[in-house]
């Protein structure tokens, strides 16, 4: 019963980001500070060997979309960088160790809301707002 209330968690995460963000409106942005600091606490639970569901009871709530972590990657070690110039989110910058690659990779996140706090992976954050246009199974060309 747990796995199909985390599956269902995602697509209702990304549908409320997609319509708070994708139709027009804007999300309301946590100061630089509290994204700093929700980014931190993800990725310290991330390296700790939790699931990103375990933050969504905390105070603010925070829901973390990162398609590595969602595969059970393990994160040895982070950095987190400078903040940079986002559209409509936070934008802070990473740098990410994971166990078995070799070289660190920069990544960038980008966080919005205030309570929950919605932290997404770049690609993922692109994933969702590109949906019409994002790969898929592929199909036969109409006639």
């Amino acid at each position: 019963m747990r796995s199909r209330a985390r599956s269902f968690f995602l697509p209702l995460t990304m549908g409320a980001m997609v319509a708070i963000v994708g139709c027009g409106g804007s999300a309301p942005l946590p100061s630089t500070t509290k994204a700093r600091e929700a980014l931190q606490k993800s990725l310290e639970t991330w390296k700790a060997g939790k699931p990103a569901e375990s933050l969504v009871g905390e105070k603010p709530s925070v829901e973390v979309v990162d398609f590595e972590w969602k595969a059970g990657k393990v994160l040895t070690d982070f950095s987190l960088g400078e903040d940079t110039p986002g559209e409509g989110t936070q934008t802070l910058s990473a740098t990410l160790t994971i166990q078995g690659e070799s070289t660190p990779k920069p990544v960038q996140y980008m966080v919005l809301g205030i309570d929950p706090v919605r932290i997404f992976r770049d690609e993922d954050f692109r994933r969702a707002m590109n949906m019409d246009n994002s790969p898929g199974i592929p199909t036969k060309p109409r006639r």
